[in-house]
């Protein structure tokens, strides 16, 4: 059996090879035995992004970077994915990561700049939105200046104000404040708050526009400690926060921002958005008409409202494509949750719904990636029975019964009537219970009925390969117990189509062909399952007794020449004998021909000395094990007996020692 290293080194070699398909396979074979390696998981992830699949290269590294937030490679991986599926900002966030790690890297360094670079086109064709934290920062700048110098008491009244506030609120808790860059910028207390406010967010926008969004959250935390009563400062903190896809955090801001300063256009508008990126649309469209309907709305708002249609819009046809049979509808759901979680990256709801398609779209792919993707979810959400189904469903379809049904257990124990996990469940428990009756007949040597429970079983779910795979080789292993060898060979093909190294269909499918004298077809199975077990001694064996068989195959077939098979007992054979050599005896042949006389001697002359062999314990075994007639008789060829082959026994002294001895009950018809 290949080891996760040797998995690994094949796909790296296939990967050189440009061969990437290989390549995931190898891969994934090697996470099989070792689910814990980042390296593979990012070797992994380049080879789907060769291959165009840029989504599953996003969760191979993120799972990666999961298991070792130190290794550079994964946040290459995931920047030059996130690139390709046109997501510079999670792309800048990447490079950023990897090089707050390794800051001079060139590789992440270029990236970086190709995600700037996508960045400014995007600010460039959309004017910021109005949005943006980097030109907020300047713009509210620009605008409080603009009310300093309208009504420059009123911006004086409001600081006195914040400033009392602050006074009053000396123990409020600085949300997003910690971490290490935080003590880069930590200050003491300020004799000005408003001055030292300022001064915080002023280095808050200029983290912001060189995309250190962490930092720039630090700073505008700062900023709200010394103000909390000041809206800019909120919604500046909610911009970096949405950059970082803390939805939660810059919502709480915003509404904040709100309560503090109701017509502030900018705070509804960006409270929408994180609304929109916890995937809960109807609330934003909510608070976006709230926004509208304030004397200050601006275009931004409209625009808004406009791209929440489209995402409703594709949110009810992504659901009504679910809700059909087929793979096309999938696909197009798949299409569309995919758009819609690049808007809704904090949703629960969309990434089950995304998961959903994709196994429906990829059922043989996407298992795998639902199974790892909703770990990653899981770990933030493990009260979510939507989320536990979904990953169960994964399981199951990776054949991980046992695993699936305590997820789908655990979902319903939090939410009792949740519909498609009771669903699930009883899938599981229907299926469980056909293989265990299948089991049951199979030990009790009632194979006939076995194969019945498996054909059930098989009929349950006849679309999930993963798992059918067992009843197909189950029901192979009844089938040649009873010597069904050529449907035992077509279950066998049926397992090895969904599952291409499957072992036991492999040695199963071998041992068929043996039995119909099919040898070479058994020693290449043979060969074949060497090539994935190459250490394992059965393998070997059963290797060597196919290449015996096809050597005994062009010898003369004694166990043909009496009419039995291989497997016959001495009593078969001793009747088989009785049979043969009554039928072909030169003393029955007095009124034939001279050529129909000499064609029976020959064959009594063979059936004697089959049975010689056959009949002989020692002989049988040498026979059985590869030897020749020249090699039985020790002499080369011939025996130089009466007999002139078997010994130097005639064949009719056989026969009549036989008959003698009362084997078989004696003759009738003259002997």
């Amino acid at each position: 059996m290949q080891t996760s290293e040797e998995y690994k080194a094949e796909g790296n070699r296939a990967f050189r090879g440009a061969e990437y398909t290989a390549a995931v396979r190898y891969f994934t074979e090697s996470l099989r035995l070792n689910p814990n390696d980042p390296l593979v998981l990012g070797n992994r992830a380049a080879a789907f992004d060769k291959l165009g699949q840029h989504e599953r290269a996003v969760t191979d590294a993120h799972a990666a970077l999961q298991l070792d937030p130190t290794y550079l490679k994964g946040y290459f991986r995931l920047a030059t994915a996130m690139l390709a599926l046109r997501r510079p900002r999670e792309a800048y966030e990447a490079t950023q990561r990897g090089l707050a790690i390794q800051r001079n890297n060139s590789q992440l360094r270029a990236l970086q700049e190709q995600a700037a670079a996508l960045l400014e086109e995007e600010d460039d064709e959309e004017e910021g939105e109005g949005e943006t934290d980097d030109e907020e920062a300047e713009g509210e700048t620009e605008e409080e200046d603009d009310d300093e110098e309208d009504d420059g008491e009123r911006r004086q009244q409001t600081r006195r104000t914040e400033a009392a506030t602050e006074a009053s609120n000396s123990k409020t808790r600085p949300r997003m404040s910690t971490g290490d860059s935080a003590s880069s910028f930590a200050t003491s207390e300020p004799s000005d708050p408003v001055a030292a406010a300022e001064a915080a967010k002023a280095r808050g926008n200029e983290q912001y526009k060189r995309g250190e969004y962490s930092t720039a959250v630090t700073l505008y935390s700062q900023a709200v400690r010394l103000m909390p009563g000041n809206a800019t400062y909120r919604i500046n903190r909610a911009a970096a926060a949405l950059m970082l896809e803390r939805a939660e955090d810059a919502l709480e801001d915003c509404q904040s921002a709100i309560q503090a300063e109701p017509t502030l256009i900018k705070a509804h508008v960006r409270a929408a958005k994180a609304l929109v990126m916890l995937g809960k649309l109807s609330d934003a469209r909510r608070q976006l008409e709230t926004a509208a309907a304030q004397p200050t709305a601006d275009a931004s708002v409209g625009t808004e409202l406009a791209s929440l249609g489209e995402l409703e819009a594709s949110l009810k046809s992504a659901k009504e494509a679910l809700a059909q049979q087929g793979g096309a509808p999938a696909r197009e759901a798949l299409r569309l949750m995919t758009g819609l979680a690049q808007r809704c990256p904090c949703s629960e709801a969309v990434a089950c719904l995304q998961m959903e398609a994709l196994l429906r779209a990829r059922p043989e792919q996407g298992a795998q990636q639902v199974v790892a993707e909703s770990a990653r979810w899981l770990r933030k959400a493990s009260d979510n029975p939507d989320l536990l189904c979904v990953r169960g469903k994964g399981l199951y379809r990776t054949g991980q019964l046992e695993a699936a049904l305590k997820h789908f257990s655990e979902a319903l124990r939090q939410d009792p009537d949740h519909a498609a996990s009771k669903q699930m469940r009883a899938l599981l428990k229907q299926l469980e219970g056909a293989k265990k009756a299948g089991n049951e007949a199979f030990a009790a040597g009632r194979f006939a009925e076995a194969i019945e429970r498996y054909t059930e079983a098989l009929a349950i779910d006849p679309e999930n390969s993963d798992v059918n795979v067992t009843f197909y080789t189950n029901r192979a292993t009844a089938r040649f117990k009873i010597r069904e060898y050529a449907a035992s060979i077509k279950d066998c093909d049926d397992a090895l189509a969904a599952a291409p190294r499957h072992i036991k269909a492999l040695l199963r499918r071998a041992a068929c062909k043996l039995e119909l004298e099919d040898y070479q077809g058994a020693i290449g199975d043979y060969e074949e399952a060497q090539s994935l077990e190459p250490e394992d001694q059965t393998i070997r064996q059963g290797l060597r007794n196919a290449k015996v068989e096809l050597k005994k195959s062009q010898r003369k077939d004694l166990y043909k020449v009496l009419g039995v098979t291989k497997h016959a007992t001495d009593h078969e054979i001793k009747k088989a004998y009785k049979k043969k050599a009554l039928e072909c005896h030169p003393d029955r042949m007095t009124n034939a021909s001279d050529d129909d006389k000499a064609v029976a001697e020959k064959r009594f002359k063979e059936v004697g000395e089959a049975f010689e062999i056959l009949s002989d314990p020692q002989k049988k075994q040498r026979w059985d094990n590869g030897e020749t007639l020249d090699e039985l008789n020790g002499n080369g060829g011939g025996g130089g007996g009466r007999g002139g082959g078997f010994g130097g026994i005639d064949p009719s002294d056989l026969f009549r020692a036989y008959a003698a001895r009362g084997g078989g009950g004696g003759f009738r018809g003259g002997f």
